[in-house]
């Protein structure tokens, strides 16, 4: 198993974090608060929008941070679209700093 973030290799889960590409703060930030409890539990358990990550940056260096915040030192196409896909799937609002991010990353991708 591998991170997509930094490409950490994992023999087993315990070595790794199972974390949430767009965070769960940052979706109730982002409208989440206003959905019913099912689709905050669905958000939650979404394998579109769950990776795998070393303990230390999932809780230290990406933590609840949007793209514009921080961005993986590999991947960030995938990142980038995951991000606009999971938002765009529970109708989560962006800011413009992220909105501006994302879209540095994308013109940067061979394709989007």
């Amino acid at each position: 198993m591998r991170s997509p973030y930094d490409g950490a290799v994992f023999r087993s889960l315990k070595e790794s974090d199972i974390e949430h590409v767009v965070s769960i703060s940052e979706a109730h930030d982002s409208g989440l608060c206003a959905a019913s409890a099912n689709v905050r539990r669905l958000f939650a358990r979404d394998l579109d929008n769950l990776a795998l990550a070393t303990p230390r940056l999932n809780r230290y260096e990406k933590s609840g941070h949007d793209a514009a915040e921080w961005l993986p030192a590999l991947n960030k196409c995938w990142y980038a679209r995951t991000i606009i896909a999971v938002r765009q799937e529970y109708r989560l609002t962006i800011d413009l700093r992220e909105a501006k991010a994302l879209q540095a990353v994308l013109a940067a991708c061979e394709s989007s």
